[in-house]
């Protein structure tokens, strides 16, 4: 049973800014706002002004951690620092999983060890970065949703 969002950037804001919807309402679920003038990247997570997570990524953007708001460690997004595929690790709830991507970089697979799909990132073809993300229960929500702004924040941001 999956649940699925829609993370799309906004145009023409200062900073990097996403709007994260389910995919089944016009509801922005949650915000994602990146602070600007910073060496790394850092971003907040905000459902409606609430400030849910933040994103801190490291300088050459390889790692990227999610903390909730009393600082507790949710998850990282770790890519290596040369690769030819786009694929990364992500780490949540004890886990770590591996996430390969198609050709192009425009969907990662993440499965479990039974090789079920337990997360799946498609960017799609737009004017503006876009991208749906599918999750299921064993993914942290925060963790999930903040991968699509990770990859992003990797591949798509020059």
């Amino acid at each position: 049973n999956m649940k699925t969002f829609v993370s799309t950037q906004k145009l023409l804001s200062i900073g990097a800014v996403y709007n994260i919807k389910k995919s089944e309402t016009e509801e922005i679920y949650m915000t994602v706002k990146g602070k600007i003038l910073t060496f790394t990247p850092k971003l907040e997570a905000f459902k409606g002004e609430q400030l849910v997570a933040r994103l801190t990524g490291n300088f050459l953007k390889t790692e990227f951690t999610v903390t909730d708001i009393e600082n507790n460690y949710r998850g990282r997004i770790i890519f290596p620092l040369v690769s030819m595929t786009a694929k990364f690790k992500l780490e949540t709830g004890g886990k770590t999983y591996e996430v390969k991507s198609g050709i192009l970089g425009r969907k990662y697979v993440c499965q479990d060890e039974t090789g079920k799909d337990c997360l799946l990132i498609n960017k799609e073809f737009a004017l503006r970065d876009q991208f749906e993300i599918q999750l299921d229960d064993e993914i942290d929500e925060l963790v999930g949703v903040l991968a699509a702004v990770c990859i992003d924040q990797k591949f798509f941001q020059d």
